[in-house]
């Protein structure tokens, strides 16, 4: 496979980049739910993984939700692509579809040979330094062996598979979270081709369900933009009667 050098990534990482100014410029204003007077104003960018602030409230929540996770022996894993067999593009576009497709072929061997299956798992991306491909990092709490290391690199096949072996102190979320903050540091390209791609920077096994759905406290009012955010939170409070404060 050839490794394109992407002939429109110039205009990829633009897009990206006025994507961000964009989002680094809004504001959007929240009135409570309860309290109908007391309006507050938010920064999407906050909530964004590709601002610093957005990837400290990801790794937040999910030490919130995979909190039962502690420290135990487990399985390190890492598949990483071979630029010579799949392109830049497909990588970063196909790399959640066929980390599935290896963790579902991994589960079948598994349960052939009377294994359990439905592995549990974390999973989570990182960029490959120098190609600019993307790494997939896998932990497996718990578990002391996953299958033959011929199997693992065949059902990969695309490049190379590394597994290491932690007998204690294997933590998914700080090992998770070690990659994220890692984001800080991938070339615009990298970032430009995961959200045009929409590919999620982790993931984890069916068995970790969801944060239960709430209410939210704060619904939608409107939005605007740095420059006229005084102007129109103004109006809001000459005329709506309105309390700006912060939720």
């Amino acid at each position: 496979m050839s490794t394109s050098c992407l002939p429109d990534a110039e205009l990829i990482v633009d897009k990206f980049n006025d994507y961000r100014e964009t989002l680094a410029d809004k504001r959007v204003i929240v009135r409570h739910r309860t309290e109908c007077h007391r309006v507050a104003v938010k920064r999407p960018a906050d909530d964004s993984r590709y601002f610093k602030e957005g990837r400290k409230r990801l790794m937040a929540r999910l030490r919130r939700r995979l909190a039962g996770w502690v420290d135990s022996k487990g399985l390190l894993l890492t598949l990483t692509f071979d630029p010579k067999k799949i392109d830049l593009d497909e990588a970063w576009r196909r790399v959640g579809e066929l980390r599935r497709a290896f963790i579902n072929r991994v589960n079948l061997w598994r349960h052939r040979h009377g294994m359990p299956r439905c592995l549990s798992f974390l999973s989570v991306l990182e960029e490959q330094p120098g190609t600019g491909y993307p790494h997939v990092h896998m932990v497996f709490p718990g578990l002391s062996w996953l299958a033959p290391g011929r199997y693992l690199w065949d059902t990969w096949a695309i490049g190379s598979v590394d597994v290491q072996a932690r007998h204690r102190g294997c933590n998914p979320v700080g090992y998770a979270c070690k990659y994220i903050l890692k984001m800080s540091g991938w070339r615009d390209l990298s970032m430009a081709l995961c959200r045009m791609y929409r590919t999620r920077l982790y993931s984890v096994s069916h068995d970790y369900l969801p944060e239960p759905l709430h209410d939210p406290e704060w619904v939608f009012l409107t939005t605007t933009s740095v420059e006229r955010l005084e102007w129109v939170t103004s109006n809001l409070i000459d005329h709506g009667g309105l309390t700006i404060c912060l939720p």
